[in-house]
């Protein structure tokens, strides 16, 4: 009876422990959580760099104008240019942008802009969140 005892208190010790003695420790990791970068900076660019981003965005580059939609929606936070470039991206053809813009619009309410634009995103591979694929009748 006492070695079955001790066998049971032992057995929940290793599995109490087993998490401590498989964990490798890292550190490298501790070095780079220490860090801390906010998800905004991900997004900042340069004046400069804006200034180009612009002229292509205005010439049909989808990426350059859905890298400032993003500069606007998480850095600068002007709504209005945030609307402009992504409006830009999606109609360029940038699949992410069109299933945002969809998103957008269903959200405000009007379901032709968000149908229009989950159908397009749909075409274009983008994954569509479970909303927008109810609208446009996607399983």
């Amino acid at each position: 009876m006492l070695t079955m005892k001790i066998l049971k208190n032992f057995l929940i010790l290793f599995l109490l422990l087993i998490p401590l003695i498989s964990c490798k420790q890292h550190p490298e990791r501790n070095e780079k959580m220490t860090n801390f970068i906010s998800t905004g900076s991900t997004y900042w660019i340069s004046d400069e760099e804006i200034q180009i981003l612009e002229k292509n965005a205005t010439n049909g580059d989808k990426n350059s104008a859905f890298k400032l939609y993003q500069y606007h929606m998480f850095v600068s936070l002007d709504q209005d240019l945030e609307f402009k470039w992504l409006e830009i991206a999606a109609k360029n053809g940038h699949p992410i942008a069109q299933s945002n813009l969809a998103d957008l619009f269903f959200t405000q309410g009007n379901k032709e802009k968000a149908i229009f634009w989950a159908k397009k995103a749909y075409r274009n591979g983008a994954k569509l969140p479970d909303e927008l694929k109810i609208l446009i009748n996607i399983n």
